[in-house]
């Protein structure tokens, strides 16, 4: 049974190789089949944008781009604290 693409927001900060990180997102949202609905630069807009129910994914080149005190945020229970929450290079 197939089911519709997700709706992606793709977020890419201004700075180097932005363009690189958009590519890469874009790449992402294809091979997993979802459906790009906008292009942000911070993460205001695109959860602005997932909450009014324009979209249901955020796509991030790296966790290093979401801020450590975002809201709505994701923590998982079986991490550490003191990494819970903040953003980290892989």
């Amino acid at each position: 049974m197939d089911r519709d693409p997700l709706r992606a927001v793709v977020l890419v900060q201004p700075g180097p190789h932005a363009d690189r990180r958009l590519a890469a997102c874009w790449d992402h949202c294809h091979r997993r089949g979802h459906h790009i609905v906008a292009v942000v630069t911070t993460w205001e807009e695109a959860a602005k944008l997932v909450l009014a129910g324009h979209a249901d994914i955020i796509v991030v080149h790296s966790p290093a781009e979401l801020p450590p005190d975002r809201v709505p945020r994701v923590e998982v229970a079986g991490q550490a604290p003191s990494s819970a929450g903040r953003a980290r290079r892989l």
